[in-house]
């Protein structure tokens, strides 16, 4: 493929459509800038995906710097001042040749530089140009100065009977946990001494522990930048505060509840500005897409993600929002709370201490010449209801539900008094999923296992099928913090609501099991998308077990 301008090249590969282009250059003149730009900050398209689009583009790899970690060597060949002038981040070096990631291969010269300057051959591979940027502070950031050397110096003060600066501390703690993609820091009091736990691809691991002496402190810290009563420590508080961190914006969401040793404390870390995927990179199946897509086109239903909580139901509702044109359909939304901004995209937050909930919202937005309704989630009868009727009413309603597999989600609505003749005239498909771990390529290694070992996973005896397996296993290296793996996947089942499923239906119950529904529809269980993502090496045995044990 030759060079082609940037509005070219993504109409060729399908990331955007001709009408969106056109928008998207009518908003050029309105207001100036790069098209890229302009294309993202519509939602049209993802940094990423033009990423994509380039490395397919010039024929070389891409590299999601969300899971690639650069080698220490490789930062220490290239000194920061360069790699930020050049919007380079070196990644790797392997027999004399360092691979530098980078948002514009073209750039003249860039090669010869590098080359001239760090004495090796250069490769290059593609990323997003504003989390190449974010990940070059990050990563030069802790070559020069490690945070958890500054932590342990920290504790060992303290462990000293020494003051620390606790507002330091604090800092570093968030920091760390942003460096190490944490979702949540937990800080438990105990009898010894005070723990600091992190939540990292779903798992808590234990990263420090501080002399209990300066926990009420950390505590107090917390509760004046969140504005909560830092005399009450005998009752729950919940608050929040600002964060930023290497021209990074985060929401520190806090809850505080007492224990017999001190007050507990979990803090959530929500970045401010997070980038939405294609449903494919977030673990989807072209056939599960496909389905997807098909529901969107319809006028009216309602389409449901389920799954426990913490199993990127939110992320995966956006992602769906995309497929649809929002050009051609009005989209609102009611949210609790706004997660992800979307362009062109009316979105709403609810208000309950004010009496406007997910139901109240719903009766003002049918008034919006709405076509499309995104309701964050049904929590309760009277959401359950309104959004039956809502679809009733020729909307397309997408939303989220707590529910361990799709027979649980229509069991659950039914809980809620929608009739069942409802469900059969509304519901057109039900997509439960949960999130497993991907190993880290890094270190992965293989391992045959007996097809009997993995029949509940689609994996087993077979005509003219050998005995065995071969499959990866985690190990650990210093790019996961040896744990054996980096980020998450989905893996999911979708149920779409057919002619039999809905004589089912009317008839007041599905009578079958989910699995069963799912075979005569030709789709994949939860469980056998678990075993095909293991036969792929994206993930283990031992993940998959942990995740639905």
């Amino acid at each position: 493929m030759k060079n082609s301008p940037l509005g070219e090249l993504l109409l060729s590969t399908g990331h955007v459509t001709a009408e969106q282009l056109e928008v998207a250059l009518h908003t050029q003149k309105a207001r100036p800038g790069y098209l890229g730009e302009i294309l993202v900050g519509l939602d049209f398209v993802t940094a990423d995906e033009i990423a994509h689009a380039v490395a397919t583009q010039h024929k070389l790899p891409y590299v999601d710097l969300c899971i690639a970690v650069p080698q220490k060597k490789a930062l220490e060949a290239l000194p920061k001042d360069i790699a930020l002038d050049n919007g380079v981040l070196p990644l790797r070096i392997k027999r004399g040749v360092l691979t530098v990631v980078t948002h514009d291969p073209a750039a003249a010269e860039l090669a010869s530089m590098l080359r001239d300057l760090c004495g090796l051959e250069i490769s290059f591979a593609i990323s997003d140009k504003a989390l190449i940027a974010q990940s070059i502070e990050l990563y030069y950031f802790e070559l020069e100065n490690p945070i958890e050397n500054r932590i342990a110096t920290l504790v060992d003060e303290a462990a000293n009977e020494r003051d620390i600066d606790i507002e330091a501390f604090l800092d570093l703690l968030i920091q760390n946990a942003v460096k190490d993609r944490a979702t949540d820091i937990h800080i438990r009091p105990q009898a010894l001494s005070s723990h600091v736990f992190y939540r990292v691809d779903g798992v808590l691991h234990h990263y420090f522990s501080f002399p209990s002496r300066i926990h009420r402190n950390v505590i107090s810290r917390v509760k004046v930048l969140s504005e909560m009563d830092i005399t009450r420590q005998r009752i729950p508080q919940d608050g929040g505060f600002a964060f930023n961190y290497l021209r990074t914006a985060y929401d520190i969401r806090v809850a505080i509840v007492p224990t017999s040793f001190g007050e507990n404390m979990v803090l959530r870390i929500l970045p401010k500005t997070e980038a939405l995927h294609r449903l494919e990179r977030l673990g989807f199946e072209a056939a599960q897409v496909a389905v997807l897509e098909r529901c969107l086109r319809k006028q009216s239903g309602i389409i449901l993600t389920v799954g426990p909580s913490g199993s990127g139901k939110t992320t995966t509702l956006y992602s769906t929002l995309r497929r649809t044109n929002i050009l051609q359909r009005n989209v609102v939304t009611v949210e609790d709370p706004i997660e992800y901004q979307l362009s062109l995209v009316q979105q709403t937050n609810v208000n309950e201490s004010a009496g406007y909930t997910f139901a109240e919202s719903l009766q003002h937005l049918v008034r919006q010449d709405a076509d499309i309704i995104l309701i964050g989630e049904v929590r309760n009868q009277e959401t359950a209801l309104a959004v039956a009727r809502s679809a009733l009413s020729g909307h397309l309603i997408l939303s989220t539900m707590t529910a361990n597999d799709a027979q649980g989600a229509v069991a659950r609505l039914m809980d809620f008094g929608i009739k069942s003749y409802m469900l059969s005239a509304t519901l057109l498909a039900v997509l439960y999923q949960r999130l497993v771990r991907r190993l880290c390529d890094n270190c992965k290694r293989p391992v045959s296992l007996p097809r009997a070992q993995l029949s509940e996973y689609g994996l087993g005896a077979a005509e003219g099928a050998a005995e065995t397996v071969t499959v990866y296993e985690a190990v650990g290296c210093e790019h996961c913090r040896r744990s054996g793996y980096r980020g998450r996947v989905a893996v999911a089942e979708l149920l779409e609501i057919g002619e039999d499923i809905r004589e089912l239906l009317d008839k007041g119950r599905i009578a079958l099991e989910t699995g069963e529904l799912l075979r005569r529809q030709g789709a994949a269980t939860i469980r056998e998308d678990a075993g095909a993502k293991l036969l792929q090496g994206i993930t283990s045995l031992e993940e998959i077990r942990r995740v639905f044990a």
